[in-house]
């Protein structure tokens, strides 16, 4: 049975649909462009200088590249990318069946075309193989264009770096930095970047600032300093298609994001650690090119460890080191710090009067380590909670912080209290919280209970605060039984023994050969930093001896490895971690 016009026409718009679906996903994973480009953004760019008319021509339909106005609708090939258009593009192909495809119009640049007129002619004609189709041309004379086997994206690029160094000088100011970017519509963030660092000057001089100077100063105190820290921590590796300008600006917009989504002012490393790969399909004029820009997959990076205290003490890598214990202090590490481990510490609480009490310890921490404290409140439902005690307890936060001379900001927060804390704990280096023993919902440990969760996950070592306690954290008990994370547990008992000034205790767990190694390490680590401790290694029950040995010292900060054992293992046989969590009665800083 022969199939009408109707038919055929509607089954060859739905193939087309169909090739372009999955050229888009082939674009995901090949980082090849697929859209057409905009005439009038080509035009602006490579500057036109007259038109001439060139009558009607049989011209290449490869050699279309671009549209007047619907280079959202159609992909490079120009296959429809919507199924709203195939009402017309079905009359489009009913007409041409009938009467055969009339002429289109088009401005011709250089080598390559763009449709003005009979652009579902041109997906047609394509869809059935035609190698040409009738067009009345118009010729755009341009100062630069575009020859065969140019990308037209490349010239757009070029045309706006041009654009950008004519206005900033910065190719004379600057000759030895390459400033070029594959995501040519991200030179705005460039120039705002530029704009604010003027206006700063300005500021502190009390004078107007030439723009070329602070373009220049730019470049040197801020563009260039955050590209070394790009390329230290090998973001290239990850995203390989993009130019240290594409990092940079980011870097700045994903900074700025994460700003607004913590409500507190983010480091650049912060940024550069966890930008994610989804950053680079911004929905703005940098889309085409950034569909091309990544490939690989976003990873940690080891990073450079600064300050002289905190190298004695903090190894670059643990004695067992490798993800994710250890990591955290590589992670962090940037000027900003100045040879601190702790230079922001996340308080997040419940509302409850215990809270200020975590406050009261995470405070002590900061006016020593000179740290920015972050209050976080996380609720199910900002509607079930009284906006006036959220008022006060924001009022008594900042009351607090201000009396300790401590840097803050605050933020409430919608959602899983487990996601929500341990995804804001990823940009501090510290994160205390509340155990509740007598007052309120009584704070659960074991194994499947939200605070042993975020135990489990936190990538920040986590400093449990019980209700009552009250510790001036300068006697430190190191429960030590030579896994890798009780080893980061005794390079942060070295380093608060070195810049503290705190007692340190030792108790070392185990027994046997496994106990004599983890004794003769603990021993010639701390010796070797000249640190003196008092050393026990008592042959019973874990968690009774490290309180037996805790109350003989009166210790009131116990240090230790986190969890070591799976979370069905903890079910079976318990937490250790847990255990002191409840009953030491003291902070317990529980590390990565």
């Amino acid at each position: 049975m022969a199939i009408d016009s109707s038919t055929a026409a509607k089954n060859d718009f739905r193939e087309a649909r169909q090739q372009a679906v999955l050229q888009k996903f082939i674009a995901n994973i090949t980082g090849r462009p697929i859209d057409l480009l905009d005439y009038n953004e080509v035009r602006r760019h490579v500057g036109a200088t007259g038109q001439a008319d060139r009558g009607l021509q049989q011209i290449p339909l490869d050699a279309i590249v671009g549209s007047v106005g619907r280079a959202q609708d159609f992909t490079r090939t120009f296959l429809p990318r919507s199924d709203e258009d195939g009402d017309r593009w079905v009359r489009v192909r009913k007409h041409i069946d009938r009467k055969g495809i009339s002429p289109i119009l088009v401005y011709k640049l250089g080598d390559v075309y763009f449709v003005n007129d009979g652009n579902h002619r041109v997906s047609i004609a394509r869809q059935r193989g035609m190698k040409t189709i009738p067009a009345y041309v118009t010729e755009i004379e341009t100062k630069a264009p575009l020859q065969p086997g140019d990308d037209p994206q490349e010239i757009i690029c070029k045309a706006r770096y041009a654009e950008f160094l004519a206005e900033t000088e910065l190719d004379a100011l600057r000759p030895d930095i390459d400033l070029k970017m594959n995501i040519c519509g991200f030179y705005h963030v460039l120039l705002n970047q530029i704009d604010a660092h003027r206006a700063r000057m300005e500021q502190e001089r009390g004078e107007p600032v030439p723009y070329a100077e602070a373009a220049a100063d730019w470049c040197d105190e801020i563009y260039l300093p955050l590209v070394n820290l790009i390329n230290e921590r090998g973001l290239h590796r990850n995203f390989p298609r993009l130019t240290d300008a594409d990092l940079y600006a980011l870097v700045v917009r994903y900074r700025a994001e994460l700003e607004r989504e913590l409500g507190w002012q983010v480091e650049a490393i912060d940024a550069v650690n966890d930008l994610p790969m989804d950053k680079v399909t911004l929905k703005d004029e940098a889309n085409q090119a950034a569909a091309v820009a990544v490939k690989g997959k976003q990873g940690s990076v080891i990073h450079r460890i600064a300050g002289k205290v905190y190298d004695a003490v903090v190894p670059a890598a643990g004695l067992e080191s490798g993800p994710p214990t250890g990591e955290w202090r590589e992670k962090r590490r940037n000027p900003r710090h100045e040879r601190r481990v702790f230079a922001d510490i996340l308080v997040a609480g419940r509302g409850l009067p215990a809270d200020t009490n975590t406050l009261d310890h995470a405070l002590l921490i900061a006016k020593r380590e000179k740290s920015r404290v972050l209050g976080l409140r996380v609720v199910n439902d900002r509607k079930s909670v009284d906006p006036a005690e959220i008022q006060v307890a924001q009022a008594e936060f900042q009351r607090r912080c201000e009396a300790a001379g401590a840097p803050y900001a605050s933020s409430i927060e919608e959602g899983s209290v487990v996601r929500r804390i341990v995804r804001r704990a990823a940009f501090t280096d510290l994160l205390a919280l509340s155990v509740i023993n007598h007052s309120g919902p009584v704070t659960k440990t074991g194994a499947g209970s939200d605070f042993s969760k975020i135990l489990q996950r936190s990538p920040r070592p986590v400093l449990a605060v019980p209700e009552q306690a009250y510790s001036p954290l300068n006697r430190v008990l190191l429960a030590y039984d030579g896994s890798p994370k009780a080893t980061e547990a005794l390079y942060l008992a070295a380093y608060m023994a070195v810049r503290w000034s705190a007692q340190l205790s030792v108790v070392v767990v185990g027994q046997g050969k496994q106990g004599q190694e983890a004794m003769a390490r603990t021993r010639s680590y701390l010796a070797s930093h000249i640190i003196p401790a008092d050393f026990f290694n008592p042959d019973g029950d874990a968690v009774e001896e490290i309180l037996r040995v805790g109350a003989i010292n009166d210790a009131n900060l116990l240090v230790m490895g986190g969890f070591g054992a799976r979370p069905l293992l903890q079910r079976l046989v318990g937490s250790t971690v847990s255990a002191m969590v409840r009953r030491f009665g003291q902070p317990v800083l529980i590390c990565r």
